[in-house]
């Protein structure tokens, strides 16, 4: 068995050559539906297929989806945008230099025509899921965004429904099942000029409100229909709408597990951090059971953290995204979160560990991750300081756990120990276990902990004293702070300098 491509346009002259041409060069059929052009769409689409219908436009993309898949040939089918374009291996797309050099960087999967055919026999009553590759604006540049779509299916069984972001469902009203097919598209339909962009939003706009509209009169409402409200809004950069219908889609309860749900999460959480509701956005971390793996929802909740002045939670977010096993955004688990480390870094004088990061997210291309390079080692070609001391008072009867509490707190709160100078002040036996436990921090970080032990029992504001004129000599930093066994270092305790 095999199936036949539907390619549905309207003024499409620009990009439906090199849709068609690498889906003419596969064999099987091409199926094109014109809605109506006043430009050479149809004209260039005969170059490729004799199989060429016209649908009257009726302002509803799943009639023109359902006319379009009865003109085809096979029983089953295979959905293709006008602005997408199939990777083919061997070939080359009509224009590719046009598109950026991301676009064909690291692709996670080759497009395996054999292969799907396998899968999609295998399979004859579920939805064939295929990858698109979504070339996105990004700063001054560009990054992709991948997400699996329904495309492949019986007729018989499926037929579209809605008028916009139309979805394929079952006739028969069960649940359909899907899989993920090897076949790889580029999608450049976010590359809008400004007019084209203001005109294809503002379409959007009627018809998700319409669709809503005639939710609403069947007692219904679908919490897809407002995530896809909400990511139009945001094209047309109306942040505050784009916010509250994301809002209500959340307030619709839908399912964590779903794919669309978790770029609803994502996509929420951005906004809200957007507009400045960055505690909204950080609460969001109650679904972690669920995207703890999503590289982009650990990313969002790093900023929320970093927007709220919790920079070592932001430091825990942004690691988890560089070991996340999936992502959106290609930038999710490299450059965006490596940037925003190397700031924190950066921002406790940790200078090292933030030329680190800023080198590794300037190799996966953020341009400004190069320049925070530059002046990271400009600084440290300087002689080093510390802008900070600690000062931490302890003896033989404390507990080993409370010491080992205050130290780690230390290690954790400044992320990292470069620009911190310790002075640990330990009175009796260092033989003793929480003696150990400081001589074996002072030797992890000895070129930034001094451990200085004074036999003479001393209590009060004479410890303290003696404990500042010990080590106050061994000291560059001009702050200080005492802390004791069991006392915990939280960042805000520590003023920084820049």
């Amino acid at each position: 068995m095999r199936f036949s491509f539907c390619v549905i346009g309207k003024n499409v002259a620009h990009s439906i050559r090199r849709c068609l041409y690498p889906l003419s060069r596969t064999g099987l059929e091409v199926v094109y539906v014109d809605t109506g052009s006043t430009d050479d769409s149809v004209k260039i689409a005969s170059e490729y297929t004799d199989k060429i219908f016209h649908f009257d436009w009726i302002e509803d993309y799943s009639a023109a989806r359902n006319f379009a898949m009865e003109q085809c040939s096979e029983d089953m089918v295979f959905f293709v945008d006008s602005d997408e374009y199939l990777e083919l291996p061997g070939e080359t797309l009509p224009d590719a230099e046009s598109f950026p050099p991301e676009a064909f960087a690291t692709v996670p999967e080759k497009t395996d025509l054999n292969k799907t055919l396998e899968l999609m026999n295998k399979y004859p009553h579920a939805i064939g899921r295929m990858l698109r590759r979504n070339i996105c604006m990004s700063g001054d540049g560009y990054t992709m965004l991948d997400d699996r779509v329904e495309r492949l299916f019986d007729r018989r069984q499926i037929v579209y429904e809605g008028i916009i972001h139309e979805q394929p469902v079952r006739r028969d009203g069960k649940q359909p099942e899907a899989y993920p097919v090897p076949m790889v598209f580029l999608h450049d339909g976010y590359i809008l000029s400004p007019e084209k962009n203001a005109a294809k939003t503002k379409e959007r706009i009627e018809l998700l409100e319409r669709q809503l509209e005639n939710d609403k009169q069947n007692g219904t409402e679908d919490p897809y229909i407002y995530f896809q409200l909400g990511r139009t809004y945001g094209l047309a950069d109306d942040m505050q709408k784009s916010l509250e219908c994301y809002r209500k889609a959340m307030s619709l309860n839908p399912d964590p597990s779903l794919e669309y749900v978790q770029q609803l999460i994502v996509s929420y959480g951005n906004k809200a951090i957007d507009t400045g509701h960055y505690a909204e956005g950080l609460e969001l971390s109650r679904f972690s059971d669920h995207l703890s793996d999503l590289a982009d929802y650990s990313c969002m909740l790093g900023y929320a953290a970093l927007n709220s002045g919790q920079n070592e939670t932001a430091m825990h977010f942004y690691k988890k995204a560089l070991t996340a096993e999936d992502h959106l955004l290609e930038t999710a688990k490299t450059s965006l979160p490596l940037h925003n480390m190397g700031c924190i870094y950066d921002a406790y004088g940790n200078t090292s560990k933030a030329l680190s990061c800023f080198e590794k997210a300037a190799a996966a291309g953020n341009q400004a991750s190069a320049e925070r390079a530059k002046r990271c080692q400009e600084k440290l070609n300087e002689p080093a300081k510390k802008f900070h001391s600690l000062i931490l008072i302890c003896s033989d009867s404390d507990s080993d756990s409370s010491i080992k509490n205050s130290l780690q707190s230390v290690e954790s709160q400044f992320c990292g120990m470069e620009h911190i100078e310790l002075g640990i002040f330990f009175t009796g036996d260092t033989k003793s276990p929480s003696g150990n436990t400081c001589m074996a921090f002072e030797k992890k970080y000895e070129d930034n902990v001094i451990f200085m032990c004074n036999e003479t029992a001393l209590e009060g504001d004479a410890l303290v004293n003696e404990a500042g004129a010990s080590l106050q000599p061994y000291f560059t930093a001009p702050g200080c702070t005492v802390m004791r066994p069991g006392q915990l270092i939280h960042e805000s305790a520590i003023s920084s300098p820049y």
